[in-house]
């Protein structure tokens, strides 16, 4: 989801590491160093690729599980 516009730019089914390095892959690494930030619920199978693909990216957890 783009933070900004609130377009969704990607979705796929499961919810395990391997749907997020297919989102990491698909974008490629040299948009993924453009990343700036990566919301997450906290799940390290969500966190762990996006430290290893996006190494400019700060993790950032989502509003609704911080407040849960």
């Amino acid at each position: 989801m783009d933070q900004v516009s609130g377009r969704m730019v990607w979705a796929a089914e499961g919810r395990k590491r391997d749907t997020v390095e297919r989102f990491f892959n698909a974008l490629g690494k040299q948009r993924c160093t453009h990343i700036t930030q990566v919301s997450s619920d906290g799940a390290e199978w969500i966190m762990n690729p996006a430290e290893l693909h996006c190494p400019n990216a700060s993790i950032c957890l989502d509003p609704f599980h911080v407040v849960g």
